[in-house]
């Protein structure tokens, strides 16, 4: 406690008025002036309530003041007056009553006579001893200078040090508020406001990634599923006739299948038949408008010569129309010749040409459609590949963040747990400071300091069971030595009862062995030898117990067994993984059904998907 606090609980004890508005702290410069500190220190443990008047007796003390016409009586005067009442308050005394007390009266006044050179004696040692002590405490006083100097130091020290504690405290503070509100900050969506990635707001971006997500389906869905055919020129039928593009599963992005093949071969057969029969009508077709062509301008130039030369010469005429019929008649038979046999060679030779006219624009039509396809989805995976980065980069920061907080997360563990210990390292130096064990008295003591806790613990610990006479209302030092001298007696006692106890026991316990012995003879056979194992006396037990051996023994063989089965069918399985997979189906088929189904599912849709491709 310190000398402020003991001021002002001194004030407390003497009734001072308005105590509790007083700060302790306020009054420990008074104890600074080693002129008053000696009557601080005795103002602080001596005075108390006994030395302050009461109002009632203020009350009286005025009353007699006022009442009183002559001076009140004070000092010697008081003491002198207080004798002759005391005396005159006594029954009056006899003559043999005053002789009494006037020879009791001389015996002690030379009795005093007697004792004054003692006194003397001592008075004269009293004066060299305080001689002696003036001249310690002469030498003492360079001593108190150079202590006092240390001690001006060690403050000015200490001041420095809780100036530079208190500083350090401040910029931890201030670091501390500058940290928490680094990691206490609001989402926002703005990044420049806020120092961590994690307290930004993902909100509207995740908006425009679904957004982005959705318009990428339906762009996927629209260029591979949904208008394929008229994406890839369907409307030029008489080019992509063969290929039936508005068949989603004829479609080269999807593979051709050989149900496809199989119906262009025969298409192109059948283009092949109907060429070759197209061809012969067209040309029937031409040479017919050909021959009309002909025969009507031969009519004209015949029409035109019968009209110069009419009426002529019959006979040149009838001349002139057989050499006509004979022309005719080689004509026609080298037309017969050319139809019959060398226009079908041609048709054949342009038939196979026609065919490879054919295949060469089917072949374009799908290296074009491949192409389209293929800058689409190089399109949609450019798209996606920004997408995956996006995501990507965005996970790479918030993973860098995330170290970059966890190792300021193990510093900040390891400051904490680094301040704990030197919490409890100082909350234990103080508790230890403030144990008033610790404190030297000024002066020695009877009692014990209530605030004492060790002595308090200590006298708890090594008294005997507290009765109602033996109570007391202070705890001396006395009352402890007796306590303990009490509880070595007691100690004492109780190592004789443990001797004697323990005497007892071993006397027991020699007679427990005789007792055994004699249990031991009764139970097993008398005449075994020591030499031969001992019997049970009771067949029963030992045939139990060979039986049980047996077993044991049997069930012993029958796990070595086991494991060895166990062992070779484990080699099996693990060499033969059908034989494992056969094992799992059939634990299947006992324990979990559905499992076997969606295992047996998952087998036929692989050997599906084997003969399939």
């Amino acid at each position: 406690m310190s000398s402020g606090t003991q001021f002002v609980e001194s004030l407390k004890k003497l009734h001072y008025p308005s105590t509790r508005k007083l700060q302790s702290e306020g009054f420990d410069w008074l104890f600074d002036n080693e002129e008053a500190l000696p009557f601080l220190d005795w103002f602080c443990h001596n005075v108390s309530s006994s030395n302050v008047l009461t109002s009632q007796e203020i009350k009286q003390y005025n009353l007699l003041q006022s009442s009183s016409e002559s001076e009140i009586l004070s000092g010697e005067q008081l003491e002198a007056a207080l004798e002759v009442t005391s005396l005159t308050q006594d029954e009056e005394l006899t003559a043999e009553e005053i002789e009494a007390e006037i020879d009791m009266l001389q015996d002690q006044l030379k009795a005093l006579e007697k004792r004054k050179p003692l006194l003397i004696h001592h008075r004269n040692k009293l004066s060299v001893h305080q001689t002696a002590l003036t001249h310690k405490a002469s030498n003492l006083g360079s001593s108190e200078a150079g202590l006092k100097r240390q001690n001006k130091q060690l403050k000015e020290q200490l001041q420095t040090t809780t100036a530079l504690l208190n500083s350090s405290l401040d910029d931890l503070s201030s670091s501390s508020s500058g940290l928490i509100s680094l990691y206490t900050g609001s989402q926002t969506d703005s990044l420049t406001s806020v120092p961590f990635l994690s307290q930004v707001n993902l909100r509207q971006y995740h908006t425009a990634e679904d957004k982005f997500t959705h318009e990428l389906k339906a762009f996927t869905k629209k260029q591979f599923f949904e208008g394929i055919a008229d994406l890839a020129g369907y409307s030029q039928t008489d080019e992509f006739k063969l290929l039936n593009i508005s068949d989603p599963q004829s479609l080269l992005v999807k593979g051709e299948g050989p149900q496809v093949r199989e119906g262009e071969c025969h298409e192109l057969d059948r283009l092949k038949t109907l060429y070759t029969d197209s061809q012969k009508v067209s040309m029937k077709a031409l040479v017919e408008a050909k021959r009309v062509e002909a025969a009507s301008r031969y009519a004209e130039e015949c029409i035109q010569a019968t009209q110069d030369i009419y009426p002529g010469n019959t006979k040149a005429l009838s001349e002139r129309l057989r050499d006509v019929q004979s022309e005719s008649q080689k004509v026609t038979g080298e037309m017969e010749h050319l139809w019959r046999e060398v226009i079908p060679e041609l048709l054949d030779v342009n038939l196979e040409l026609q065919a490879t006219h054919i295949l060469y624009g089917d072949y374009n039509l799908k290296i074009l459609r491949q192409n389209y396809f293929t800058s689409k989805q190089d399109t949609l995976i450019r798209e996606l590949v920004v997408q995956r980065a996006r995501n990507h980069f965005l996970g790479m920061g918030y993973e860098t963040e995330s170290r970059a907080h966890h190792q300021v997360h193990r510093e900040l563990s390891t400051i904490e747990q680094m301040l704990q210990e030197d919490h409890r390292d100082h909350q234990s130096r103080m508790n230890l400071m403030s144990d008033s064990c610790l404190v030297v008295p000024k002066s020695p003591r009877n009692t014990v300091n209530s605030r004492d806790v060790f002595i308090n613990h200590l006298s708890q610990v090594i008294k005997s069971t507290p009765t109602v006479e033996t109570q007391q209302l202070f705890l001396t030092f006395k009352d402890i030595l007796d306590n303990a001298s009490h509880l070595t007696g007691n100690l004492h006692k109780l190592r004789d009862i443990l001797r004697d106890s323990s005497e007892s026991q071993d006397k027991r316990i020699s007679m427990l062995e005789q007792h055994m012995k004699a249990c031991e003879a009764a139970v097993y056979d008398k005449t075994a030898l020591p030499e031969v194992q001992v019997l049970l006396t009771p067949p029963q037990i030992q045939n139990g117990i060979t039986q049980l051996e047996q077993m044991i023994e049997n069930m012993e063989q029958t796990i070595l067994e086991i494991m060895g089965e166990y062992n070779n069918k484990l080699k099996v399985l693990k060499g033969d993984p059908l034989e494992a997979r056969k094992r799992q189906l059939f634990v299947h088929f006992f324990t979990q059904p559905a499992q076997l189904r969606r295992e047996i599912k998952a087998i036929m849709d692989r050997l599906q998907a084997l003969s399939v491709t």
